[in-house]
């Protein structure tokens, strides 16, 4: 257990020199600035949302939400997961990593903590700056209640909905150098997630559907806790994998 702190501590120090916790940041800002211009210039945003995003509370958050879901959010895990573990992968820094006193699998969760956490913090600040902005700006909307109890759902059912995902593509990126599958894995789970909403079928158990399953069953009024529960379930089973496989890692050692 001591281990697994003093890694963790470790990569929170390499975190400056990542970029991936700048990126995070920076990336987030942008969306938001781009989510903020879109509605304000294109009145066809509320023709696709049948309800206009300027006009209430409830619209503008759902506007945001429709924003990410389908692709950034997908993507956004798959570049975090990739930059993740890209010191390593670029300086060839596993061997020494691996020749440490210590479990390899300590390395493997270490790592998978602080994507977490960089994702939980990115997700935050999007949050933070979806209330903001309207704020500042003086929009119609912004006087009127604020729906607190909503944008708290949907922030601890997205970071939840997302860690499914999480896992499986940092397992991908941590077994496998090269960024072009773990991406090609985003790029088909964005596909076949669409493809299961378009035509209504289940996706229960499609990780890349937990995250607008859960929005939606949010904006009708509770989270879906079945698929939060088999999200949990399967982010378990993918990091215990991950940890046993981890510890038994000889391709990294030379």
């Amino acid at each position: 257990m001591l281990d697994f702190f003093r890694f963790t501590k470790a990569e929170f120090i390499k975190l400056k020199g990542s970029g991936m916790f700048w990126l995070a940041t920076a990336g987030t800002v942008f969306t938001n600035l781009m989510m903020a211009i879109l509605p304000f210039n294109f009145s066809i945003v509320s023709q696709y949302l049948e309800m206009d995003p300027l006009g209430s509370w409830e619209g503008w958050i759902r506007f945001h939400y429709l924003g990410i879901l389908p692709m950034l959010l997908p993507m956004y895990l798959v570049i975090l997961c990739a930059l993740a573990l890209l010191m390593e992968n670029r300086s060839s820094a596993w061997k020494m990593l691996y020749a440490l006193p210590s479990s390899k699998a300590m390395v493997y969760l270490s790592k998978l903590k602080v994507v977490a956490l960089v994702f939980a913090f990115s997700h935050l600040l999007f949050l933070l700056l979806l209330v903001l902005i309207p704020l500042i700006t003086g929009t119609s909307f912004a006087q009127s209640q604020m729906p607190v109890n909503l944008l708290l759902k949907l922030g601890f059912g997205t970071i939840v909905s997302c860690m499914g995902i999480l896992s499986l593509v940092y397992f991908i990126s941590y077994f496998f150098k090269s960024f072009v599958f773990p991406l090609a894995v985003g790029i088909l789970g964005f596909v076949l997630a669409q493809l299961i909403k378009d035509y209504q079928l289940d996706g229960s158990y499609f990780p890349f559907s937990w995250p607008s399953i859960t929005m939606d069953s949010i904006f009708l009024g509770a989270p879906d806790w079945k698929t939060l529960g088999i999200n949990i379930l399967f982010m378990m089973v993918v990091t215990l994998v991950g940890y046993v496989l981890a510890n038994r890692d000889q391709t990294k050692s030379y």
